[in-house]
């Protein structure tokens, strides 16, 4: 089993925040709060905005592990962008 995250903060339609160390952030002790914000966008759908902040102490230092976690997130944004544009069709 797996936790990937606990939800701290829950604003219907507005945002949601999640206490977690996604992958490999979980062995460094790291924490994290993930918060995806959704706003109404002009002309219909919604604009969605994820922030990742991490705190905790990497001995290889963050700007490698801090690229890969970006990386993952942004292909994440994208399949979830993708998916909510398919059900649209």
């Amino acid at each position: 089993a797996v936790k990937h995250g606990e939800v701290v903060l829950m604003l219907p339609d507005r945002a949601v925040r999640l206490a977690t160390a996604l992958g490999p952030l979980q062995e460094l002790a790291a924490a994290g709060a993930w918060t995806v914000q959704v706003a109404g966008a002009e002309g219909g759908g919604a604009t969605i905005t994820w922030t990742y902040v991490v705190a905790g102490a990497d001995p290889n230092g963050w700007p490698e592990m801090a690229k890969a976690v970006d990386t993952v997130m942004q292909e994440q944004a994208q399949r979830y962008a993708a998916f909510v544009d398919a059900g649209r069709k």
